[in-house]
């Protein structure tokens, strides 16, 4: 009777320690993204798309600058759902640059000062995300997966 008890606890114990509430869960990636969209301060008019379009959504560069090295960051074109589909560019940022370089066309160069937050989570790691955006210098008010509406 006695051995039934010690194997009845002795497996109660192994299932109770090997269940594991990460096993199945799918970690997400750091989120290091900007979704953006260029308007007009007066007009509101989008100045990346459309007919009164002023700089060539193609054409526009995302890079950083490090000791010597130019790092550019990709970006997708994609109408997103958050602003009834309006078509908006996202930056996917390659590595935690504190400054990113924006040249929507020849001679025009603005900056987006970065910073991050990194956080340990129980089951996935270190994850790492944007914490504030600033664009030239000036608050963009930046919440992770919202659109950053900046001004010209």
């Amino acid at each position: 009777m006695k051995r039934y008890v010690y194997l009845f606890i002795i497996s109660v114990s192994v299932i109770f320690f090997s269940c594991d509430n990460c096993r199945y869960l799918e970690c997400a990636v750091s989120n290091l993204a900007i979704n953006i969209s260029l308007t007009e301060k007066l007009t509101g008019k989008d100045l990346l798309f459309g007919p009164d379009a002023k700089y060539d959504a193609e054409n526009v560069i995302f890079y950083s600058v490090e000791n010597r090295d130019t790092i550019l960051h990709s970006k997708d074109i994609f109408k997103f759902p958050k602003t009834n589909y309006d078509t908006i560019i996202q930056v996917s940022l390659l590595k935690n640059s504190e400054k990113v370089y924006v040249q929507w066309e020849a001679g025009k160069v603005d900056s987006f000062d970065i910073s991050y937050q990194s956080y340990r989570s129980r089951c996935c790691g270190v994850l790492t995300g944007i914490q504030t955006l600033l664009y030239n210098k000036v608050n963009t008010h930046y919440k992770e997966y919202y659109l950053t509406e900046l001004t010209e």
